[in-house]
């Protein structure tokens, strides 16, 4: 077992023990669906109607550009998350959403 601080953080009994109940588990998992059957592809209907509102399309016009950023900044809010802590250019996802160009 490796200990630090007094705490146990690896051991290898707990390890195997653990390992023993993932297999218990995905056994019992793939049996279920093998008895059930496996779930049936859904329509593209219903795949078109679970998209996010805001579009995963460069907005063409500068007032859709701007409906996606007030959808975007009133879903974080609706959220709980503060928009001064994320920035655009963190990860550049958030500009190539709001086809923001600067």
């Amino acid at each position: 077992a490796t200990y630090i601080d007094g705490r146990e953080y690896f051991s290898l009994e707990r390890d195997a023990q653990l390992r023993a109940q993932n297999a218990a588990h995905r056994t019992r998992i793939t049996q279920k669906i093998l008895i059930k059957g496996a779930p049936k592809p859904k329509d593209k209907k219903d795949a078109e109607t679970e998209q996010s509102e805001v579009s995963d399309d460069t907005p063409h016009t500068l007032s859709k550009g701007a409906s996606n950023r007030t959808i975007y900044y009133l879903d974080l809010y609706l959220r709980g998350i503060n928009p001064a802590d994320h920035r655009c250019g963190d990860c550049g996802t958030t500009e190539l959403q709001l086809g923001d160009n600067q």
